[in-house]
């Protein structure tokens, strides 16, 4: 059966924690680079589309799941629960799920698989005044006077992928940014 049908960032992004999505061996290894991840970001948060993904749902357990996205571990699959591979968007599905689980408490990391640089690319805030993304290594100097001047104004979108984080950080929030922070949550739930 075909079955085309939308879900919700934040769905599709527990589904790859949880192990229901996997990315089969075969497909090429990850290769964008952190402007690129940048891009997919700013287009969801503006609206724009960001493709169709395609996936095949089997109970099929020969093909070999990568064990790994971006430095994070993920869950073996579960026997005889259909898993979805990921024939088309992997890039895409990788850098959403990496970016909003970087640093999470809840997953294990393998940075030595990957490299510092390519986890730490996934290391990215949005920043509430400028409505823009940055990278972790773009940010003002954490001890310099800029940063701490609008220190509160850079959000880590990590924090998006648990409501309660969320809310926590929100709250630290000075009130002129509320509205840009309920904004972009907005948008990454959709």
């Amino acid at each position: 059966d075909i079955d085309s049908n939308q879900k919700r960032i934040r769905k599709i992004v527990d589904d790859i924690k949880d192990g229901h999505i996997k990315i089969p061996d075969f497909q090429r290894p990850f290769v964008w680079d952190g402007e690129q991840v940048i891009e997919l970001l700013d287009s969801v948060y503006k609206d724009y589309p960001i493709g169709s993904i395609l996936l095949w749902k089997t109970k099929e357990k020969q093909l070999n799941p990568l064990r790994n996205i971006g430095g994070i571990v993920l869950p073996k699959p579960e026997e005889d629960y259909p898993i979805n591979y990921v024939l088309d968007g992997q890039q895409r599905l990788s850098s959403l799920f990496a970016v909003l689980h970087h640093g999470a408490d809840e997953v294990d990391r393998e940075i030595d698989k990957v490299g510092v640089d390519d986890y730490e690319k996934f290391n990215i805030y949005f920043d509430l005044e400028e409505n823009n993304f940055k990278h972790e290594s773009d940010l003002p100097n954490p001890k310099g006077p800029l940063f701490n001047q609008g220190e509160s104004r850079f959000f880590k979108m990590s924090n998006l992928r648990r409501p309660d984080k969320y809310r926590k950080k929100a709250r630290e929030l000075p009130q002129k940014y509320v509205h840009e922070a309920d904004d972009l949550i907005n948008k990454f739930e959709n």
